[in-house]
């Protein structure tokens, strides 16, 4: 009988012997580092005021706030995650009595929505990715153990990986060709912060692609209606303009900046013009054009080229690599961006690690969004005591995701190969194997203050 044959694009061949047990010891070893970290994690404070914040935001919906008017609190997040903070209301009670997070058990409850979420991520690149079981654990695994990850979730408690994880399941729906289920869900996702908005173009236009208009339209449809109808709750009290307003705060009031320590393009611009000062992005620069006017249309050409790229080829790769360039320009492109705004495309892209170019662009990713992150928002609240947010540091991460970006670009636009049904899972590790069997062949294929917008 022959031998097993590797499947192309496999992180870890098939092993056996010595070579199979080191891998899984390897796993194992990656698992438990990964538990053992949130474990320590979770209970503490890392002296961030952003638990506090939440804190307050729940207390006031456990007590004297309805839930329909929780905008009527400085929120600028949306209604998906206005209603995980209303669950943690109604099942902590000690959310009744706890206006900060002080108390272990609060800081717990609030860390436990991101710490779910980080296992979701996990789970849907698992299913995402191609090759045997054990190499696409290696990849979910790898997003659990990048420090950028532990270091929102388990030890800062932000929930931006919340609307990372409802995206990603999104794909894992939508490439098995759950259709209604990937609709819903897509709302959801889009209803839970301003950052998730970037993500509807390429979804629309992939599903566009992959399932005619008419059904494309269908799908599109239905997760406008789940996403209109998250806010019907709030239409009473008048949540949405409050919501407006309260985003128009954050944007214009407490962070009208070139850059808020992201290490992006504006960046870039903001260290030429300012030094280590923070720039306003409403002056006019280029004629009547302001940076932000000029980010918004930088990102708009980017994303129309993504989609047109996604539409072409509406292939499982191509949804991922759309997912992640669409957080990327988005991220160094517009201003008033946050350090941790590109942390999505460390999830999006990991279930294609198998492919050398995209291991080279996440790995240049893992390592400059984990510094980026700690540069600018350091435990102690002090950025640059741990490492220069400011200087060369900065400059050099800057170009690096810069870099970065115009990799997952050109993966997306170059035509590549592959047959145009490669999205479509199959139960024994991928397509490439599915052809393998089908032909018979032996080769196969800072100042972050509370929450922000």
């Amino acid at each position: 009988m022959d031998p097993p044959v590797p499947m192309k694009g496999s992180t870890f061949p098939h092993a056996t012997g010595a070579g199979g047990n080191r891998e899984k010891l390897l796993l194992v070893v990656g698992a438990v580092a990964a538990l053992a970290v949130r474990a320590l994690l979770v209970p503490m404070y890392g002296g961030w005021g952003d638990l506090d914040q939440y804190a307050g935001w729940v207390h006031r919906l456990a007590t004297d706030l309805p839930f329909g008017a929780a905008y009527q609190l400085d929120m600028s997040y949306m209604p998906t995650l206005v209603a995980v903070y209303g669950t943690l209301a109604h099942v902590v009670p000690k959310f009744a009595t706890a206006t900060d997070a002080n108390d272990v058990l609060v800081r717990i409850a609030l860390k436990v929505p991101p710490l779910l979420a980080d296992g979701a991520c996990a789970a849907g690149v698992f299913l995402l990715a191609d090759g045997p079981r054990r190499g696409r654990a290696a990849v979910g695994l790898a997003v659990l153990v990048v420090p950028a990850t532990w270091y929102l979730s388990s030890w800062w408690g932000q929930f931006d990986t919340i609307y990372v994880a409802a995206a990603l399941w999104v794909a894992v729906l939508a490439v098995r060709d759950h259709q209604i289920a990937a609709g819903v869900l897509l709302g959801l996702a889009l209803m839970t912060k301003p950052q998730a908005l970037f993500l509807a173009v390429p979804f629309a236009a992939w599903m566009l692609g992959r399932w005619n208009v008419r059904r494309g339209v269908v799908v599109i449809a239905v997760a406008t209606i789940v996403a209109a109808a998250l806010w019907l709750p709030f239409v009473p009290w008048g949540g949405f303009s409050d919501y407006l307003r309260n985003l128009e705060h954050y944007q214009n009031d407490l962070f009208p900046f070139l850059s808020v320590q992201a290490w992006n393009l504006w960046w870039l611009f903001q260290g030429a013009v300012a030094g280590g000062s923070f720039a306003l992005d409403s002056t006019a620069i280029l004629g009547p054009l302001t940076p932000r006017m000029i980010g918004f249309i930088l990102t708009f050409v980017a994303e129309a080229l993504i989609a047109l790229a996604m539409i072409r080829k509406p292939t499982k790769d191509h949804l991922l690599l759309g997912l992640t360039a669409a957080t990327l320009v988005s991220f160094c492109f517009l201003t008033t961006m946050h350090e941790r705004y590109a942390y999505a495309s460390l999830v999006f892209l990991a279930p294609l690690l198998a492919r050398p170019a995209v291991r080279v662009a996440w790995s240049i990713l893992a390592v400059t969004v984990t510094l980026n992150i700690v540069a600018a928002a350091p435990p102690n609240q002090h950025p640059g005591s741990l490492l220069p947010v400011h200087g060369p540091v900065g400059a050099v991460g800057s170009v690096a995701m810069i870099v970065a970006t115009i990799m997952v670009l050109m993966l997306l636009v170059r035509s590549g190969s592959g047959d145009p049904d490669d999205s479509r899972p199959s139960a024994d590790g991928g397509p490439d194997r599915l052809r393998a069997l089908r032909t018979g062949s032996g080769s196969v294929r800072a100042i972050d203050m509370g929450a922000t917008v």
